[in-house]
């Protein structure tokens, strides 16, 4: 610890008050301005990134099945704790365009699987991108 003299002087304590009053009242005028702003701008926001997801699986899935295109885009939303059955489904029905070389049910060979596994972790015969996002309503 290091100890030094203090000097209580009224004035200055009043000086800080009323500076430490200022800064508070400044920032809840900031603080309002942002979240109108937030709530003005955030639909606009949010579309424009569902656009960009969208605009990555169309790159995607032309880099992935050539031209012309031919498929189909969806947007799943599973029920809690369905993600492995979906999987599973999606698998079922798509496992025929990864062709027999790559395919999950093919893969006995360790070479294949270190393969693919330096492609990707999540690759799968169909285009998969998960989006996750939480909104939460922050009032004043």
């Amino acid at each position: 610890f290091i100890f030094r003299a203090f000097k209580y002087n009224e004035d200055e304590m009043a000086n800080q008050r009323k500076e430490f009053e200022e800064v508070d009242a400044t920032e809840k005028e900031l603080w309002s301005a942002l979240l109108r702003l937030a709530n003005t701008n955030f639909g606009e926001v949010f579309a424009a990134w569902i656009h960009l997801k969208a605009m990555k699986v169309y790159v995607e899935s032309v880099l992935r099945y050539g031209l012309p295109p031919d498929f189909m885009s969806a947007t799943i939303k599973p029920k809690p704790k369905m993600d492995k059955r979906i999987r599973e489904i999606l698998n079922n029905q798509y496992g025929k365009l990864l062709g027999g070389a790559l395919s999950r049910e093919t893969q006995k060979d360790e070479a294949i699987e270190e393969y693919q596994n330096l492609i990707d972790k999540d690759y799968y015969s169909y285009v998969w991108f998960q989006i996750q996002f939480n909104v939460k309503k922050i009032t004043s």
